[in-house]
C-alpha cells in the first residue's frame, strides 16, 4: 500500500488549520502531486490492478486526480472513503495558531500537554481518529496490496503508527511530508521521496 498526503494548499502556506474545511492546492502543491505521480509510475507495474482510496475532501481529490491522470488510472474507479479524512479542529478549523492563542490564551498549551486525547470543541482528538482509522485498516488488513491511499497529515501519521504498532507518543512524533509518500509492506513503513 502507498500512503500519500495531499500537496501543499493555500491554507498550509498561510498556516491555517484546515481540518475538514478546504483550500485549493498551491502551484507547489500541484508540483508535489505531479512528482509523486511520476515516482509512483516507476514503482507500479500495472495501474489496471490498483485500487485508489481517497479522502473526500477537496485537497485530496485534487491531489488524487493529478496522480491518477499520470498513472492512467480511470477517474471513475477512484473510491472516496470518509474514514481516511483529516481530523477536525472543530470550531477552530480555518484558524491560525496565532488567532487561536489570541482568542483563547493557553488553549494550545493545554493541547500540547494532552495532545493524544485533546479535542477542540466540535473537533476530534487523535485518540478518536485512531479508532476510525483502525476500523478502516482492519477492514483492509488482508487486502493492502496494489492500493494507493490519498489522505492527510495527521490521519496519515495515525495510519502509519497503527500499522507499525507504535505508541501514541511515537505516532505524534512522526513527520507529515508533502514531497514524499510511504510504502506499507510486511509490517513496516518505508518513506519514499518523490525527488529521488
Amino acid at each position: 500500500m502507498y500512503l500519500i498526503r495531499h500537496g501543499q494548499t493555500e491554507w498550509n502556506r498561510a498556516g491555517r488549520m484546515q481540518g475538514v474545511l478546504d483550500s485549493p492546492l498551491t502551484e507547489m502543491g500541484v508540483t508535489q502531486a505531479e512528482a509523486i505521480g511520476q515516482k509512483l509510475k516507476t514503482l507500479v507495474t500495472d495501474p489496471a490492478v490498483l485500487s485508489f482510496i481517497v479522502s473526500p475532501l477537496g485537497r485530496t481529490r485534487q491531489t488524487a486526480a493529478i496522480i491518477a491522470e499520470i498513472l492512467g488510472f480511470p477517474e471513475e474507479r477512484v473510491v472516496f472513503d470518509d474514514r481516511v479524512r483529516e481530523m477536525s479542529w472543530g470550531e477552530f478549523d480555518g484558524f491560525t495558531r496565532a488567532e487561536i492563542e489570541a482568542d483563547h490564551p493557553g488553549l494550545l498549551g493545554r493541547r500540547e500537554e494532552f495532545k493524544w486525547e485533546f479535542q477542540f470543541p466540535g473537533g476530534e482528538s487523535y485518540a478518536a481518529a485512531s479508532y476510525r482509522l483502525a476500523d478502516w485498516l482492519k477492514a483492509r488488513e488482508d487486502n493492502l496490496e496494489d492500493l494507493i491511499v490519498v489522505a492527510h497529515g495527521a490521519a496519515g501519521k495515525v495510519l502509519r503508527g497503527l500499522y507499525e504498532k507504535l505508541s501514541p507518543d511515537e505516532i505524534l512524533g512522526l513527520e507529515e511530508p508533502q514531497d514524499a509518500f510511504f510504502r506499507f509492506q510486511n509490517g513496516s513503513v518505508e518513506k519514499i521521496s518523490a525527488g529521488d
